[in-house]
């Protein structure tokens, strides 16, 4: 009885409430507006929608193209966020043309915990006007810190200030008490509504200290299969590192990378390359001791990155995927680290050709008299050191190159500096090494990572 009543009663209210008036013809061919974060854009009567609505706080980026879904049986042109998704309902009168998903409702529904009325004990401290507000539709109380994030957003229905019922508009009714839970690795207090979860962050201050869940990550769909989360589905490309809410760039021309093979984690810094072994779990990652070349980091926003990377991956972390995005946690969660996965850099496909060679911080360009050369094929390696031809076997894992007795011919270097080239580039080649592809250089790391040789296509 009450699922029936339920269901007319907020029929009733969110069709005169879901969605602020439809933008114009102009507005809706207006210009895209994109992020670096996620690579995907928003235009017309969602960008609108976004922009007037609570933005980034309140949908968080976007995680795919708008693009045709089946939702509720019906198609239509969805557009999935971080923490919703918005829907284009262009059959329904202005200003009803987007509405807002119930994800609160299908996630709870995904776990196998669909919501049921509130009892009497749900609606402690109703009394408390200012504190506490009960809904009766649901028979849940919202408190506290709760009731105030409630209040501070809503939908634009072009009243003054934010109203109870923009409030309710966006959030919809709350369909549980306020109780412990745990998201991603950790326990909060969280509360759930139609539309969203509300999580108390305690180690942030006011008014960060209440955060929305990332509902349309955890939903799936969109523009990433479902169950598409494996790691090894690298490489990953550092997108920004650093607060939740105020995320720094990754420092440009650095392309800080991560990669897993199943047992080890291996990238760069921006700045120095690492490796380590790994265990993942459902939604964590255990991290062994990572080893990492010495350089200095020479630019302040490089040493921060560097600094950013090497803190977040030690022992165990959250982590999720979703929209072709890797998101690692740390800090208690008040930090993360975002990559992007890109095409996988192989040693194979081409001759490189060596431009610098020796000290990591000051390295000497590549004689320019006769080029030094590296081949690789899956399991040999061929080239020249400028000197001599050499030739031998290898093999990879992660991110280091171990490689077999390197045979060479036996001319006399005819210059002090091919011969100082030659003695790099052998000494390079001997054992396991770290090496990495960034850019479309690669780069050999030896003598415990104080020397490089850097190569290009």
């Amino acid at each position: 009885m009450f699922r029936r009543m339920s269901a007319s009663l907020l029929m009733s209210l969110l069709i005169g409430m879901l969605a602020v008036a439809a933008p114009s013809t102009t507005l809706a061919q207006a210009g895209e507006r994109c992020f670096a974060e996620t690579g995907f854009c928003i235009s017309g009567p969602i960008r609108t929608f976004w922009e007037r609505n609570g933005g980034l706080p309140v949908f968080g980026l976007p995680l795919g193209p708008q693009q045709e879904e089946t939702i509720e049986g019906r198609q239509l042109q969805v557009q999935r966020f971080e923490r919703n998704r918005l829907e284009l309902h262009p059959e329904n009168p202005a200003p009803y043309t987007v509405l807002i998903g119930r994800v609160g409702v299908e996630r709870l529904e995904q776990l196998g915990r669909p919501w049921q009325r509130g009892t009497a004990s749900d609606a402690s401290g109703a009394g408390d006007a200012e504190n506490c507000r009960l809904f009766a539709e649901t028979g849940y109380t919202v408190c506290g810190e709760f009731l105030a994030a409630f209040r501070r957003f809503g939908l634009d229905l072009g009243r003054r200030g934010i109203q109870f019922e923009e409030s309710l508009a966006l959030f919809g009714l709350p369909v549980s008490e306020a109780r412990t839970e745990t998201i991603e690795g950790r326990e909060y207090t969280v509360q759930w509504f139609e539309r969203a979860r509300f999580e108390l962050h305690p180690e942030n201050q006011p008014p960060f200290n209440v955060l929305f869940g990332r509902l349309g990550a955890e939903l799936g769909g969109g523009s990433t299969p479902r169950g598409d989360a494996s790691l090894t589905r690298g490489p990953w490309q550092l997108v920004s590192f650093g607060a939740v809410n105020a995320p720094q760039p990754a420092v440009d021309g650095t392309a800080a990378t991560l990669t897993f093979d199943g047992t080890r984690a291996a990238g760069s810094t921006g700045c120095n390359n690492f490796t380590g072994d790994y265990q993942a779990g459902v939604d964590t990652i255990t991290f062994g001791v990572l080893a990492s070349t010495l350089a200095l980091c020479t630019e302040d926003a490089v040493a921060a990155q560097e600094q950013a990377i090497l803190g977040a991956l030690q022992g165990t972390v959250p982590y999720s995927i979703s929209g072709g995005q890797l998101r690692i946690s740390y800090d208690g969660n008040r930090q993360a680290l975002t990559y992007r996965a890109i095409a996988a850099p192989t040693l194979e496909g081409g001759e490189w050709k060596l431009t610098y060679f020796g000290s990591t911080t000051n390295p000497q360009p590549a004689v320019a008299e006769s080029a030094a050369t590296l081949a690789f094929d899956g399991s040999r390696v061929t080239g020249s050191t400028g000197c001599n031809r050499l030739n031998g076997g290898y093999t990879t894992s992660g991110g280091t190159i171990a490689f077999g007795p390197i045979a060479t011919t036996l001319a006399l270097c005819t210059s002090d500096a091919l011969t100082a080239q030659e003695r790099a580039i052998l000494s390079a080649l001997d054992g396991s090494v770290p090496y990495s592809i960034v850019d479309g250089k690669l780069r050999i790391e030896y003598g415990g990572g104080a020397e490089t040789l850097l190569f290009e296509r």
